[in-house]
């Protein structure tokens, strides 16, 4: 399951228009097309979980945030991008067969 997952993020970074096509799409799942946007604005706004001026946790939990929401909406995204009709599997689908 976990190397499925990392698969299936170096796939969506390879191939940024199904990240694209994932977020604008209505039919896909709502949970990881709102997390891609909260992380985006949690990133932006100057409000934090732990202030930044504290030198190392202030990077932390931008960067734990971050790194969570990245995996899981890529790995949301891989599993929509597979089974989509008409669409030749990705490296996430046997990379999981494996």
């Amino acid at each position: 399951m976990r190397g499925a997952r990392r698969a299936g993020m170096w796939t969506l970074l390879r191939r940024p228009r199904s990240l694209y096509r994932f977020l604008m799409d209505p039919a896909a799942p709502r949970f990881p097309q709102l997390l891609a946007i909260a992380t985006l604005i949690y990133l932006i706004s100057p409000i934090d979980l732990i202030p930044d001026v504290i030198p190392i946790l202030g990077w932390l939990d931008d960067l734990g945030l971050t790194s969570f929401a990245i995996a899981y909406v890529a790995a949301a995204a891989a599993r929509y991008e597979n089974a989509r009709p008409g669409c030749e599997p990705s490296f996430a689908a046997t990379a999981s067969s494996q």
